[in-house]
């Protein structure tokens, strides 16, 4: 088992960008280590040893809470940002689990690889055929709603036209009596008519009486 601290954490980064690095009696810049490690360079330091790594761990601090006791307000947005960007920024440690480097083990690792591989592309593929297969009920839906809103237009359409109809027949209607009470009136106002006005009454008089 092998516990190195990680010269990448972000602290660090920004310690240099302001020029400074300072050691101390413990973490990350521990005045007693000789060397400082980055994942890769732990890697290449135990394969040279003749050993592999089959395990690797990580102690998480965040940016500004190292024992570094950066301020944040030394740093622009921009750079914390950019620093932070790093895949391993924040790790403050590593701890490592390795074993001799063999044959045997290194099949085993292209196996798992392999495996890896196969299972991420698996994913992939599946994920692209839901985005397709999301999309396709989208477009149907998309068509179902046009299609059930060209329908409900044409029924307004329809109504429309049949409002339209009933208008002009009502208008046609209103035309037709006004023209006849137009006739009626001139009726009762000829000679004809107000001189048998007094027979009409007696006429309405008897079928009354009966």
């Amino acid at each position: 088992m092998i516990s190195l601290p990680n010269v990448a954490h972000a602290d660090i980064a920004l310690s240099l960008h302001l020029g400074r690095f300072n050691y101390n009696d413990y973490g990350l810049l521990d005045r007693t280590h000789l060397r400082f490690f980055t994942l890769e360079t732990i890697e290449n330091l135990l394969e040279q040893a003749g050993l592999v790594a089959i395990d690797v761990r990580r102690v998480i601090r965040p940016a500004f809470e190292t024992e570094l006791g950066l301020d944040p307000s030394e740093f622009t947005p921009q750079t914390v940002e950019s620093v932070l960007s790093h895949a391993e920024a924040e790790t403050y440690q590593f701890v490592v689990r390795a074993l001799p480097h063999n044959g045997d083990l290194e099949v085993k690792r292209l196996a798992e690889r392999a495996v890896e591989s196969y299972e991420e592309a698996r994913r992939e593929r599946l994920g692209r055929l839901a985005a397709e297969s999301a999309a396709a009920r989208l477009q149907v839906e998309a068509e179902e709603a046009n299609n059930h809103a060209e329908l409900r237009l044409a029924a307004v359409t329809r109504l429309q036209v049949e409002a339209e109809e009933a208008h002009i027949d009502a208008e046609r209607l209103y035309r037709e009596a006004f023209a006849n009470a137009r006739h009626i009136e001139a009726l009762l106002a000829t000679k004809t008519m107000r001189v048998a006005a007094p027979l009409r009454a007696l006429y309405g008089a008897v079928r009354r009486s009966r």
